[in-house]
């Protein structure tokens, strides 16, 4: 009956053992870099907007787009005209602090109010809209 124990135990040993040898081997297996050849886009307009009811203002960025290797701070974009307007029909003007970053603040949110981003920029309009949600209900 012992020796029945003992050769369970160093079973359970050895195979515990092998597990961790091939985990081991696992993870230090070769890894090859693999680089991928892509084209070069023209930089694309990228408008981050970010509307926090919490301390009622706004934040947008605007930035301009990188080639996929190019590790470098995306180009900050400056000279867009910005408003805010919900549909109350308050229109809030966001002056620019920062290269690329505007902001507005003292801005009116409730929930379910629908707002409105407007940004004229180098000869293009853009815009986009959100319904402020409401807030979640814990049990």
């Amino acid at each position: 009956m012992l020796d029945n124990i003992i050769k369970s135990r160093i079973h359970r040993f050895f195979k515990t053992l092998c597990l961790l040898y091939l985990c081991c081997l696992g993870m230090t297996s070769c890894e090859d870099v693999i680089e991928l050849d892509l084209d070069t886009t023209a930089p694309q307009l990228v408008i981050e907007a970010n509307l926090m009811a919490d301390v009622s203002s706004v934040v947008v960025l605007i930035t301009r787009t990188n080639d996929f290797y190019d590790n470098s701070k995306p180009e900050s974009v400056s000279n867009a005209d910005i408003s805010l307007e919900s549909n109350t029909g308050e229109v809030y003007m966001l002056t620019q602090d920062d290269p690329g970053e505007y902001k507005a603040e003292n801005i009116q949110v409730n929930s379910g109010d629908i707002f409105t981003l407007r940004v004229a920029l180098e000869d293009e309009f853009y815009e986009a809209s959100t319904t402020v949600p409401f807030p979640a209900v814990l049990d």
